[in-house]
């Protein structure tokens, strides 16, 4: 199997050698024969030019036996000859090969002219076109003038108008709630109170308070909730020394309250002291649940709070 595939390897490349030596072969045969010829014709016209010059002197020599002409090989014949890769005639080589003339020599081009690339039209943009929604006439009713909607445009909702909040009537000025003590700097572990008071004027009555309040519970600390007794009604009261913080709320089932009134007394302890700036005992801030309120038939007419700063020493 081997020697097989060496020998058929062998032989495609001894093919094309072959093929060669033929057409090399079939030129040097046309030269012999085309040379052959050429000496034929020389030796008919010396025998013609002696004959002629024999004839006029009166001697006859005898003629020398004609041959018959040799053509040279036509072209088809010499295109039989070749291998099929040589008598291409899309290939001008190959064709010179069959035909026996000298193959042209191509010109190579030095230089290609770009043909020149036709300019595109700018296109101008397409104005947008309004559309028209009409609105179907109806007897006896007044036509509303249609409105042009532009193409492409968000259908967006109309802006709302703010709508102001109307104030409940009968209520007065706002109403304050103060804090306020005897003692602004009390000593460490002493004892003091601390007045939450409402500030509702003739104007501004009060039906229900409510009080939050935060503190520094590693500074102070509740000791005791004293309720008020203009507001009868406690609602909520409670303390808590490790949030620090102070609930509380009362109100009144019967009328509401016209004058400035204490709501609650709260005592403290002073268990730590503080620096100059002191420690301030303020009101949680106005969110849910723990807002303070000032409230009368319902709404809340809370006005300025004013918080408490106390001095430890």
């Amino acid at each position: 199997m081997r020697l097989g595939l060496i020998f058929s390897h062998r032989l495609s490349h001894m093919i094309p050698l072959y093929v060669m030596w033929l057409v090399c072969l079939n030129l040097v045969s046309e030269a012999l024969i085309a040379q052959d010829y050429q000496h034929n014709q020389a030796q008919e016209s010396s025998s013609e030019l002696q004959a002629s010059t024999a004839s006029g002197s009166g001697a006859s020599p005898p003629a020398p036996p004609q041959s018959a002409p040799i053509a040279p090989p036509s072209p088809a014949a010499t295109a039989r000859a070749l291998p099929p890769e040589a008598a291409n005639p899309s290939n001008p080589s190959n064709n010179a090969l069959a035909t026996g003339q000298p193959a042209p020599t191509p010109t190579p081009a030095l230089f290609s002219t770009p043909e020149p690339v036709p300019a595109q039209p700018t296109l101008a943009p397409t104005p947008t076109a309004a559309i028209t929604m009409p609105q179907p006439a109806t007897p006896g009713v007044a036509t509303a003038t249609p409105q042009a909607i532009p193409v492409g445009a968000p259908n967006l909702p109309p802006t709302p108008t703010p709508t102001a909040v109307p104030i409940p009537p009968g209520l007065g000025p706002p109403v304050g709630i103060n804090l306020r003590t005897s003692v602004p700097q009390p000593g460490i572990g002493q004892l003091f109170e601390v007045e939450v008071t409402v500030e509702a004027e003739a104007a501004s009555p009060v039906d229900t308070v409510q009080v939050y309040l935060d503190f520094d519970p590693s500074i102070l600390r509740v000791v005791e909730i004293n309720f008020g007794a203009t507001l009868e009604v406690v609602l909520q009261s409670g303390f808590d020394n490790l949030g620090g913080q102070v609930d509380y709320a009362a109100g009144t089932l019967g009328d509401s309250v016209l004058a400035p009134f204490t709501l609650v007394s709260l005592k403290f302890l002073a268990i730590n002291p503080t620096g100059p700036s002191g420690t301030m005992l303020q009101f949680a801030p106005l969110i849910a649940p723990r807002e303070t309120k000032a409230i009368e038939a319902g709404n809340n007419n809370l006005g300025i709070l004013s918080p408490l700063i106390l001095v430890i020493q």
